[in-house]
């Protein structure tokens, strides 16, 4: 017998219309309004209720009320589409949304291919108190067709073409977004009301960030060892981005850039601009809008992090609801935890805190995967203010996708969207962003170095550490930076200078990923103390993008020609030093085209030349322009096509890299590659380490979430991502997904020094 439709619960003590009711008021739009009505929809059958309780309901499918509420949906939702009020997208994606909303997005169209089990259905109905739901929806004025049998296959004929009708790709790009968006909002309002949140209540944020706390850090700095002629172009830099920040008062939500040589101060300009900015939208009525900073890689948000938390002066009282850090790493055991509220309470993933340090590779999620918290996230992007960091980084392959969806992004959801760097590729057509740096950086100013190419042979890694050796044995006031393309070839040139042990190399040390975060951390401290300090810093590409430091020399392995400019940012940098010089080689063994591809490496052979070249400062960024222009030619578009297509005919597991077939392979977007050949480490080389383990571990095991979110940014500080066959054979830790390396233990696998052994 079916229990009463409105004794049913959604959660225990909880009220199912109640639930659905309070889900429903926080949407907006008929449509979405409607998906929030039915999403829990199926939980109203004896088998769900009984399972709540934790009685045995036999058969589990019968419990199972994702597929149940969408059918339902599609029941009540046909007669609409019928009469108009629906279109068949609303349909469609209403459907995938009750369907997946416990998981990700499926591809639309296979969304409405499943199998139904027709037996299990009938089942489900029939234990359904139906007219209880039929009298529930008619006093919210709304018609349910009982005896409507939805036909999958027509339905999905029709959506196949109503997806199609529309060919060009920024209509494609907006009708995707919206259905992100409408995702995102159900999965935000659904987590919201079974946690018990108010619709406000994390609205209200406690301090926030503001242009004088970026005025406050300026006056903090040390200064004193730049150039009068660089600080002075610095402040011109900051005050360009604060004025264009409250300038631009009446502009809508657009593009814009700041481009501007490495060491110009460019972090600092863009928070003022990002922070006058909002005030600015605030003062035309807009709602205060979240900011979001993004940089490539894991490895280099520290330096941004702690810039910003240094904008705090007591930065005990910044809690995540103010500034907060998301990637991968952030995110040991909480994210496996999979009850109803168990989003909802974190400020972090849900990217709900006033301002959130990132990644790329969590931008790209949020714009194209569809998966529940990836959705949740770009409801929060949307409409807030995006500061891209460094976004030469983005691959080529994917510049159109990108500037398709940020564009999108500013036209559709009022997103301001700066990109940031010292290289500026060409993602969108000439004036269609606004540059936020005055047009006539003094060239001068930034002229500190000399580049010198040698691609004639290729050189032994031996021959390296000889170079490098002799440049500091030369003069005793000389710094030097080597950059590799990879760790191994970083460590074995760091290897062979330690055996020496020469009075020429009186501090030498070694940067990459092989060492935790804590230790990177501590080695850049180490070197910005003692900036007189002759040093040797052998190190990756970890080095080249947000870490302020300066040398006199640098050796730069051959790399794509942004790459070499960003390591060359690192030479003479503050401008008061020697005229700086830099070397590019290219190591035997082929490690350019591997870790860069051989196009980017062809085409910077073809700017640099093979035969011996100097190169000042000011002509090395005037190959820039043309230099990228080349790199898009000789870039397959396939890829980009493919994604496009897979964003018009909305295939998110497509896009997910979740293909079933070979042909839908290249529809990923992925800015990192699947770290299925990589096994996270917690390592403990001190008491700190040990006691930050213990008191997570116990965290976890409470399920005391606010512990959790304290901890994680310094769990992470303590992880080594380690390559599969480099592993230890022990396997993870249950509760947190990390294979964890006791004090008693690490001193055989890791070292403070060089990081992994390997």
């Amino acid at each position: 017998m079916a229990i009463v439709f409105h004794q049913c619960e959604s959660h225990p003590g909880r009220k199912l219309t109640a639930h659905l009711e309070d889900v429903g008021s926080r949407l907006t739009g008929p449509a979405l309004q409607s998906v929030g009505l039915f999403h829990d929809a199926g939980k109203a059958t004896e088998y769900f209720q009984d399972h709540l309780y934790g009685h045995n309901v036999g058969d589990p499918a019968l419990s199972h009320h994702s597929l149940l509420g969408a059918e339902l949906f599609l029941r009540f939702a046909l007669p609409a589409v019928a009469e108009g009020l629906l279109s068949i997208e609303d349909l469609g994606t209403g459907y995938v949304f009750i369907r997946r909303h416990h998981g990700a997005l499926d591809n639309v169209i296979d969304g409405l291919s499943v199998t139904v089990d027709r037996a299990t259905l009938t089942r489900q109905l029939t234990s359904l108190d139906i007219p209880g739901l039929v009298e529930w929806l008619r006093c919210r004025s709304l018609t349910f067709g009982v005896d409507v049998l939805p036909n999958h296959a027509e339905l999905r004929v029709r959506l196949m073409r109503a997806l199609r009708s529309i060919v060009d790709a920024q209509p494609a790009m907006a009708r995707f977004q919206k259905a992100l968006l409408s995702f995102g909002s159900l999965i935000e309002a659904d987590r919201d009301s079974a946690g018990g949140f108010a619709e406000d209540a994390f609205h209200t944020v406690c301090a926030p960030l503001s242009f004088d706390h970026v005025q406050g850090l300026r006056s903090r700095l040390d200064t004193s060892q730049v150039a009068a002629t660089l600080a002075h172009e610095r402040e011109r830099l900051f005050d360009a981005g604060a004025s264009m920040g409250a300038e631009c008062f009446d502009m809508p939500a657009g593009l814009w850039t700041l481009t501007a040589p490495t060491g110009s101060g460019k972090t600092l300009a863009a928070l003022a601009w990002a922070f006058r900015r909002r005030a600015a939208r605030s003062a035309r009525g807009h709602k205060r809008c979240r900011l979001i900073y993004a940089l490539p890689f894991t490895s280099i948000i520290d330096q941004t992090v702690s810039v910003l938390e240094s904008m705090y002066d007591d930065d005990s009282s910044l809690d995540e609801s103010v500034l907060s850090v998301h990637h991968h790493q952030a995110e040991p055991g909480v994210m496996a935890m999979r009850g109803e509220d168990s989003v909802a309470r974190i400020w972090t993933e849900g990217w709900r805190a006033d301002m959130v340090c990132t990644t790329f590779a969590q931008i790209a999620s949020a714009l194209f995967h569809g998966t529940a918290a990836d959705s949740r996230r770009f409801k929060n992007l949307a409409g807030g203010i995006l500061i891209l960091d460094e976004v030469q980084a983005i691959p080529v392959h994917l510049w159109r996708p990108f500037a398709e969806a940020l564009t999108s992004l500013c036209k559709n959801s009022a997103t301001d969207v700066l990109l940031m760097t010292a290289t500026q590729p060409e993602l969108f057509p000439r004036g269609t962003a606004i540059e936020i740096a005055p047009p006539d950086h003094n060239a001068r100013v930034f002229d500190r170095y000399d580049l010198e190419v040698n691609l004639a042979s290729q050189v032994e890694l031996e021959v390296v550490a000889n170079d490098a050796e002799r440049v500091l044995a030369t003069d005793d006031e000389q710094s030097c930076l080597v950059v590799l393309n990879t760790v191994r070839e970083a460590l074995e040139v760091y290897e062979r200078l330690a055996s020496r042990q020469t009075r020429a190399v009186p501090r030498l040390l070694h940067l990459s990923t092989n060492l935790r975060p804590k230790d990177r951390r501590h080695i850049l401290n180490s070197i910005r103390s003692r900036p007189r300090d002759r040093v040797l810093l052998v190190s990756t590409q970890v080095v080249e993008a947000g870490v302020d430091l300066t040398f006199d020399i640098v050796f730069r392995a051959l790399a794509p020609l942004d790459s070499i400019i960003q390591a060359s940012g690192r030479c003479n940098r503050h401008g008061s030093g020697k005229r700086g010089l830099v070397h590019v080689f290219e190591p035997s063994g082929g490690s350019a085209e591997r870790i860069y591809g051989s196009v980017h490496i062809d085409v910077a052979r073809s700017f640099l030349g093979k035969q011996p070249r100097r190169f000042t400062e000011p002509e090395l960024r005037g190959l820039l322009a043309e230099y990228y222009r080349t790199l898009r030619e000789r870039t397959s578009s396939r890829n980009s096509e493919l994604i496009l297509e897979a964003v018009k005919m909305m295939e998110f597991a497509n896009l997910r890299g979740e293909s079933v077939k070979e042909s839908d392979r290249d529809k990923r977007v992925l800015l990192i590659e699947d770290d299925v050949g990589r096994v996270p480490h917690y390592i403990e080389t001190d008491e700190s380490d040990a006691e930050i383990w213990d008191r997570f571990r116990d965290a976890l095991d409470a399920k005391d979430r606010r512990a959790i979110r304290r901890l994680r940014s310094h769990v992470s500080q303590r992880i080594v991502e380690v390559p599969a066959r480099f592993a230890l054979s022990t396997k993870a830790d249950t509760s947190t997904g990390l294979v964890h390396v006791p004090r008693d233990a690490a001193e055989r696998v890791y070292s403070s020094v060089t990081g992994w052994r390997r």
